[in-house]
């Protein structure tokens, strides 16, 4: 009887154990459960970051890929032939390893399709050289807008009629100063008054040229569109701040500097088609207009013709510079860009377009254009083109097989400063892919 109340005295007691014990293992239980579960996030995590640096590494393979395209690039004048410039999917997507590449862009003129290409900055207009009326040919682009870009780039203090200074920056929430300098980026025109991103962009919030259902369905989702079946890119695929051309002939040699050539050099111009006449009446106009800037100004040399004036457009300058800015490639830009351009029309832009991809081919410089335009029009779009593409924009997308993670880098190249080296370079997978399979 004595054993069994003692017996019973450590019942309570090893209940009281049994509890704790049980709480231990659903305590550790638990903790080992989170471990798991930690490690395994953990785990992911570092799966993805793998992905990721191997989606990098594909997509600067393509980037690599698109330099090699330019420097291999053997063709004298940049045209829509050049082997930078309209390829098909299966040519422009490479696999690597686990993984692929694409070059793509939105190119403007390819309505409703993935541009399976390098695209050229040549074939948009400068925001850093373009005119009030050149700006205001461009969509999106009004009075306000125009003055206000070009206020922005200017250095003199005071604002135009409608544009804006530091009176109108420094107000705003936060306030900044007016650059009163060059853009560096096309992104830079979001500082400027009067432009939103439903200005720059449009309806293409992830700037591939194409009309996504998010960007047709009203207020739905982003961005803000009217549902019109139509996409509105903006004014972002028509500008640019890298456009310019070296100041030498197709053929790489060493242009005339007009304003003080002496008659011995112009005579060099007779090995281009002109008569010794056309020197002398040349070199007496030079003589006497000393304030000339402008190749067009040549048409009123006395005998002088278009036809002439094509002859040796390519040969001569009124530029020291060892680059020009702004010059736009007629052989590539976009039918909009054509319509931006001094002195052109619906059917002007027409007649270079049907030109440029007719039997007779691209223009092979600049003289060329002035078969195909009325002497007005040439003389005052002359010394706003060019037929040689410099600077291009490559965009990558580096994607895993069977996988969601991606990388897309945009980099913009002068192919002429050697060894090429990007002048912009930004990771834009926060836009999306894109495309898609």
């Amino acid at each position: 009887m004595i054993e069994l109340k003692a017996d019973m005295k450590l019942l309570p007691q090893k209940g009281i154990i049994l509890v704790i014990v049980l709480w231990l293992i659903v305590i550790l239980s638990a903790i080992a459960v989170g471990f798991g579960h930690s490690m395994l996030v953990e785990y992911r995590i570092m799966a993805n970051q793998s992905d990721k640096l191997i989606t990098m590494e594909l997509a600067k393979a393509g980037i690599e890929e698109g330099i090699a395209i330019l420097t291999n690039d053997s063709t004298e004048a940049g045209m829509l032939t050049s082997p930078w410039h309209s390829g098909e999917s299966e040519i422009w997507t490479v696999a690597l390893g686990d993984g692929t590449f694409t070059l793509f862009n939105d190119r403007p003129e390819n309505e409703g399709e993935i541009s399976y290409e390098i695209m050229d900055e040549n074939s948009k207009i400068n925001l850093n050289s373009a005119t009030k009326a050149v700006l205001m040919k461009l969509p999106n682009v009004d009075e306000v807008i125009a003055d206000s870009i070009i206020d922005w780039r200017s250095a003199t203090a005071k604002a135009s009629a409608n544009g804006a200074k530091d009176e109108y920056y420094t107000q705003l929430t936060p306030p900044y100063s007016c650059k009163n300098g060059p853009f560096d980026t096309v992104e830079e025109l979001l500082l400027v008054k009067g432009i939103t991103p439903a200005i720059l962009y449009g309806e293409d919030a992830n700037q591939n040229g194409l009309l996504d259902a998010n960007e047709n369905d009203g207020d739905v989702s982003y961005p803000p569109d009217n549902a019109d079946g139509k996409l509105d890119r903006g004014l972002y695929p028509y500008v640019t701040v890298y456009s310019s051309d070296i100041n030498k002939s197709i053929s790489g040699q060493e242009r005339i500097y007009l304003p003080s050539a002496s008659y011995s050099q112009l005579q060099r111009l007779t090995s281009y088609g002109l008569s010794t006449r056309d020197i002398i009446a040349i070199s007496d106009y030079l003589e006497s207009h000393k304030d000339i800037r402008s190749l067009g100004d040549l048409l009123d040399v006395n005998g002088m013709t278009t036809e002439k004036l094509g002859l040796i457009a390519d040969y001569v300058t009124f530029s020291r510079a060892q680059s020009v800015v702004g010059l736009v490639n007629i052989n590539t830009a976009p039918r909009s860009v054509l319509l931006a351009l001094p002195g052109m029309d619906e059917t002007k832009a027409d007649q270079i377009i049907e030109r440029r991809i007719g039997t007779e081919g691209p223009f092979k410089n600049v003289g060329d254009v002035g078969n195909v335009l009325d002497k007005t029009t040439f003389k005052q779009v002359i010394d706003s083109i060019t037929v040689r593409s410099s600077q291009f924009r490559i965009q990558s997308l580096g994607k895993l097989n069977d996988k969601k993670a991606f990388t897309r880098l945009l980099v913009v190249v002068d192919r002429y400063q050697l060894p090429i080296s990007p002048l912009y370079y930004r990771d834009i997978s926060f836009l999306g892919q894109g495309i898609y399979p």
